[in-house]
């Protein structure tokens, strides 16, 4: 009597693909984009575990207020741009993002023009800052929000093609 070959392992009947619905991507759930700000606003929270009771506090406003803001009751623009600024995100289409980040890690040095100045910024950075004479050194982490704003070009009509 023959042997059979992999004794151990079932034939297969029928090795035709019955169905696609495992294998194809036309049936995994697609994540739809949402235009609603209520809905971007809450799933930038939820994504970077934020909560909304935080960034209100941030923002200076009270909870009740950052709902309505949130959920789009309440057009308080400076409340909007203090979010849009802070989270680095646009969630309304009239509100740009103004402000970045610039961060300034332990260890930066800064060095001031006069002593005057470096001693007024030591001041304002107390607790963060050590100065010697005219530099001033950061001893912790501190992030500030810079405006940012579109810097004219210094090239002339003829160069802007280049």
């Amino acid at each position: 009597m023959p042997r059979r070959r992999n004794a151990g392992t079932p034939r297969r009947k029928n090795k035709v693909l019955r169905s696609c619905k495992n294998t194809c991507i036309s049936h995994l759930p697609v994540k739809q984009e949402t235009t609603d700000p209520s809905e971007k606003l809450r799933e930038i929270l939820r994504s970077r575990g934020i909560a909304p009771e935080r960034l209100a506090l941030a923002i200076g406003i009270g909870r009740p207020a950052f709902y309505n803001v949130s959920c789009g009751s309440s057009k308080n623009r400076r409340a909007r741009q203090e979010i849009t600024d802070i989270l680095q995100a646009k969630i309304w289409n009239d509100i740009e993002i103004q402000r970045r980040p610039l961060l300034l890690w332990a260890g930066t040095q800064i060095e001031s023009p006069t002593l005057a100045s470096a001693k007024q910024t030591a001041r304002e950075f107390a607790g963060f800052v050590t100065r010697h004479g005219k530099i001033v050194r950061f001893t912790k982490p501190y992030a500030l929000l810079m405006a940012t704003r579109r810097i004219a070009s210094t090239r002339t009509p003829e160069q802007r093609h280049i």
